[in-house]
């Protein structure tokens, strides 16, 4: 749920395609993934066990499933492997977990025009040196970001996005929190992030740039909406152990176009919320 898997072959392809007529499953692919109903896999069965998984094995699954939360990416110059902070154990594994082998993995390409890969540089840079996490809102945006993050966040009307049936029920729960404070106009920004907190939001808004695992988005407002999003769930409760799992629910909506519009519908709000006149190039 919330997670596109994209197929990396035309064998996986047919693959699949057959698996589907299997199973009953028409239509199974849309583009250049797995077709989704409401935001769901539509191979996921109402147990959420995965049917291909549980009729014919792990192995049959797309290689992207098999790897998950492993990512590869081809940026055009190099491959890029990490994990996807969209999973909800990755906060708790990130220092216990096994070492990430780059052998065998499904690559996606992803490529971006020059200007937002020679900004993806500079934000990687940014993001690994800044000291915390109000510090790198700073770097990236003009003063009062915090202010405007709130305004966008309450007209966004989060209660109302996760409510759809897209959402997938971890999402809204870990969500959910931050929409009940947001819905109450007396709560104001004060909170600061725990210290582990803050460095897992900063690590996370990397993670979501070094990924490329928003395209469609700016780098640097990609960036920007990561640490506004963990900065808005220390608001609620600074602790890592709340703030890692909406983060992680926070890094799949930010994948869905209708979040994001919801968020920035176009430019010109998308440079408001960056530069705060609406006027200078985000």
């Amino acid at each position: 749920m919330g997670v596109r898997a994209r197929l990396v072959s035309q064998e996986e392809r047919a693959r699949i395609v057959h698996l589907a007529a299997e199973l009953g499953v028409a239509d199974p692919i849309v583009g250049e993934a797995l077709r989704q109903v409401d935001g769901q896999c539509v191979f996921l069965g109402e147990d959420h066990r995965c049917a291909i998984h549980a009729k014919y094995g792990s192995a049959s699954k797309p290689l992207v499933c098999r790897q998950y939360p492993v990512v590869a990416v081809d940026t055009g110059t190099e491959r890029r492997i990490g994990i996807d902070p969209g999973c909800y154990t990755s906060y708790r594994t990130a220092t216990t977990g096994d070492d990430v082998q780059g052998e065998g993995l499904g690559v996606m390409n992803v490529k971006l025009d020059p200007a937002a890969e020679s900004q993806e540089y500079a934000l990687l840079g940014l993001l690994r040196n800044a000291p915390n996490t109000r510090a790198a809102l700073g770097n990236l945006a003009a003063p009062g970001i915090e202010a405007r993050g709130l305004a966008r966040l309450r007209h966004a009307d989060i209660g109302a996005l996760i409510a759809r049936p897209e959402t997938g029920a971890a999402s809204r729960q870990a969500l959910t929190p931050l929409a009940t404070w947001l819905a109450d106009a007396s709560n104001a920004p004060g909170t600061a992030l725990s210290p582990e907190a803050d460095a897992w939001t900063r690590e996370v808004a990397r993670r979501m740039v070094f990924l490329r695992l928003q395209p469609a988005v700016p780098p640097v407002a990609v960036a920007a909406l990561v640490l506004l999003g963990g900065t808005a769930l220390g608001w609620v409760d600074p602790s890592v152990d709340r703030v890692a799992p909406g983060l992680a629910a926070w890094c799949r909506a930010l994948r869905a176009p209708l979040f994001v519009r919801a968020l920035v519908p176009d430019g010109g709000s998308l440079r408001a919320l960056i530069s705060g006149s609406g006027i200078d190039d985000c």
